[in-house]
């Protein structure tokens, strides 16, 4: 269990990317906005920052209208113990950056269905970058599911995978139906999510925190059953 509120902070972006954006995500590019299966944006970047605090550190920007806009998350101490297989556990974001979880982790792939965050946590822990698209299914969102797989297959391979059998980067894409906001991407202690899909942003964060978790290691894992 988490050593934080039992009341997820939700990421949620609404229609703005302001110049802000640009000088805290480091990212210095034009916005590129792809479709998203018309599914229209959300209205007004919030974070349910709970109870405590817990010590996260939250960045919102809404430009207006017209735009991508997005929540940026750091949390600078996540715990990480490891519990049973099945045991009950909560988070302090949604999705999550860390946290307790189980002692195996999701294997390095593309995802059809929710998983229990369980067992991805655990693979943020191993340097993994996780993004995550707001739909209940791969089968109910095939545009947003292909475009952010063809994203992550463009990316470099890891030197580390090599001779890894099936795995050639930590990356790992999956929906959530409990996603505050469109699309999220998220590293151990960090998190992002945004109220389109912009590929730009999306390769800044990975090139952030790819592979900068508590243990840098490339195994297979186990393709978790999906989440009830």
């Amino acid at each position: 269990m988490s050593s934080r509120s039992s009341h997820p902070r939700t990421w949620a972006a609404a229609a703005g990317i302001a110049a802000s954006l640009v000088a805290v995500a480091g990212v210095g590019c034009a916005p590129h906005h792809e479709p998203v299966d018309d599914r229209p944006p959300a209205r007004g970047a919030t974070f349910d920052a709970g109870p405590d605090g817990g010590g996260l550190v939250v960045v919102e920007t809404d430009a207006g209208e017209g735009a991508c806009s997005a929540t940026l998350i750091t949390d600078p101490a996540p715990s990480a113990n490891h519990v049973a297989i099945g045991a009950p556990l909560t988070f302090a974001t949604m999705p999550p950056v860390g946290g307790d979880h189980y002692p195996i982790w999701a294997d390095f792939r593309f995802y059809e269905r929710p998983l229990d965050h369980g067992y991805l946590v655990h693979a943020l822990e191993h340097g993994a970058v996780i993004l995550w698209y707001r739909c209940a299914s791969r089968e109910a969102c095939p545009g947003l599911a292909s475009q952010l797989e063809a994203f992550a297959t463009s990316l470099p391979q890891d030197p580390l995978c090599a001779g890894v059998p099936g795995v050639l980067r930590r990356l790992i894409v999956v929906p959530e139906p409990a996603l505050g906001a469109v699309v999220a991407a998220s590293a151990w202690g960090h998190g992002a999510a945004w109220s389109c899909l912009d590929s730009a942003k999306l390769r800044a964060f990975v090139d952030a925190h790819y592979d900068r978790a508590t243990e840098s290691t490339c195994a297979p894992g186990i393709v978790p059953p999906a989440r009830p």
